[in-house]
């Protein structure tokens, strides 16, 4: 239903984001993989989605324009709450909330999306670890476990900056 999203179409020609950097989580809000990636059954060929990587048109719209924003960081493929979650690697932070923390303070938003990074890295390892337990010892339960992880880690690895990451804004104090 149109009321529930947010397209590149809606977007009036004249808008004007100047100093904006925007952070959506939003199924494929900056573009589509190739092939689907969170299809753990043993299948000898990946689904594709599309011909070949896609930009979303959001993106292309909010940076393109002359008055356009300075960054957008979004998605590629479809979206999990693993980010709203406790991770598997055992950190509760919220990646949204750390990244926007330091947007507002004044970091670069390749700084900012260090939060982004560090649980991605954490989470890749703990799927290495479950790997090798489930070399060691095969059960339906360790199946079941390591999907989860494989998701939450392609989940996270799926953020991207679009624009420049050595953009920045200040907030002003609000107290």
């Amino acid at each position: 239903m149109k009321e529930h999203y947010f397209a590149a179409s809606d977007l009036p020609p004249n808008a004007d984001l100047r100093g904006m950097i925007l952070f959506t989580w939003a199924p494929y809000s900056a573009g589509t993989p190739e092939f689907d990636e969170f299809n753990f059954q043993h299948v000898t060929e990946p689904r594709r989605l599309a011909p070949h990587p896609l930009l979303s048109l959001l993106p292309m719209r909010l940076l393109g324009t002359p008055n356009g924003a300075l960054a957008m960081i979004g998605h590629v493929d479809r979206s999990w709450l693993y980010s709203f979650q406790p991770s598997v690697a055992g950190t509760v932070v919220s990646i949204f909330a750390g990244t926007l923390q330091r947007l507002m303070s004044g970091y670069t938003v390749g700084l900012a999306m260090d939060a982004v990074r560090t649980r991605y890295s954490l989470t890749l390892a703990a799927a290495f670890e479950e790997l090798r337990r489930r070399m060691m010892s095969p059960a339906v339960e360790q199946d079941q476990q390591l999907a989860r992880v494989m998701t939450e880690t392609l989940d996270l690895r799926n953020y991207i900056v679009i624009g420049d990451p050595a953009v920045s804004i200040r907030l002003p104090d609000l107290e």
